[in-house]
């Protein structure tokens, strides 16, 4: 086989595996455009798309080759013309909403990009070429959903105005008064002496008498020692607790259920798990003593010297159990 040959056939086989990659990845955070970037629109809207090879530039190559790169090319250039509807949680059409897409039509770049607004009753209609269309839905007044928000649609799925492809947002509730901080210290004492942390300061607070108290155990470790070595941590919230928060739009905190003392233990030699130097970054509802309601994302990790811990909260000022700030990016909860 000629180098040629063997050229053009590689070239083929990553052309069918980049396609591969476009189509069978829906919704990937890749095919996001940034948010400093804006489509250069053409008079459809859409960006004008660098055109697909000709006949004339592939009549140089074998026979086999061509064929090979016309097959693609016709994937690449198939029609598509789908019909969508935006709704809220309970199904309801959702007006006015943006709808940003980019075509799969070209090789290994990005694709053709454009942009429309959903009709009075959700709907709204994308046209163009491609081997699918990757699609994605904000609003100002509601919450990006994962995974129900935005996707992909290959070439050949069948739409219509009676069977559109359906993306969900969430409808925004009253937001509530909240504050934010993030605390953080990169040294707790790892031989079980209690620190302190409240919710409504950046830093640490004494012990005795704090909403929230940690303690850290490192066992059997030297420092500069980075093999497996024992360890444990304690989590406290006097007279309340924490609740995994299972659902990231989910603002409304619970009564009960709260789990006071958060235990992790850690053992290089135990068989039952693989050994980590952190606990699973969790986000959790919290209640402290005092009837304050806040969610947070807490983070503890250990070194053989040391512990550090960090937690990034929001809390109700009025002690109501509402946590929804109402501020988010490209529709996503903060």
């Amino acid at each position: 086989m000629t180098r040629s040959k063997k050229r053009f056939r590689l070239l083929a086989l990553f052309l069918i595996l980049g396609l591969g990659c476009g189509v069978l990845f829906t919704g990937r955070e890749g095919h996001q455009q940034s948010k400093n970037e804006k489509p250069r629109a053409g008079g459809d809207g859409a960006q004008t798309s660098q055109p697909l090879p000709t006949a004339e530039s592939l009549a140089h190559l074998p026979e086999r080759d061509r064929t090979a790169l016309n097959v693609l090319k016709s994937i690449y250039s198939a029609s598509i013309d789908v019909f969508c509807k935006v709704v809220d949680e309970e199904g309801k059409p959702v007006p006015g909403a943006n709808v940003e897409y980019s075509l799969n039509d070209k090789y290994f770049k990005s694709g053709t990009k454009g942009q429309t607004v959903s009709a009075p009753d959700g709907t709204f209609r994308v046209q163009g070429n491609g081997a699918s269309v990757w699609l994605r839905v904000q609003h100002p007044d509601y919450f990006w959903i994962r995974g129900k928000s935005e996707g992909a649609i290959p070439a050949n799925k069948v739409t219509s105005a009676s069977a559109p492809a359906v993306f969900v947002l969430k409808t925004m509730g009253p937001k509530a008064p909240l504050t934010h901080n993030r605390l953080t210290t990169k040294r707790v004492a790892h031989d079980g002496t209690p620190v302190g942390l409240d919710l409504k300061t950046p830093q640490p607070v004494a012990a005795d008498g704090a909403p929230i108290q940690v303690r850290v155990w490192v066992i059997d470790a030297k420092p500069q020692q980075w093999s497996g070595y024992r360890w444990k941590a304690e989590i406290r919230v006097p007279g309340g607790g924490f609740r995994v928060r299972e659902d990231e739009l989910d603002f409304e905190a619970p009564e009960d259920g709260y789990t006071e003392v958060l235990e992790f233990s850690m053992h290089p030699t135990d068989p039952s798990e693989s050994w980590a130097s952190r606990i699973p970054s969790n986000d959790y509802f919290i209640k402290l003593g005092d009837g304050t309601y806040a969610r947070g994302v807490l983070n503890l990790s250990t070194l053989p010297d040391r512990a550090m811990v960090s937690l990034e909260s929001w809390w109700n000022e009025t002690g109501g159990r509402n946590l929804q700030a109402g501020k988010h990016w490209f529709g996503r909860a903060q």
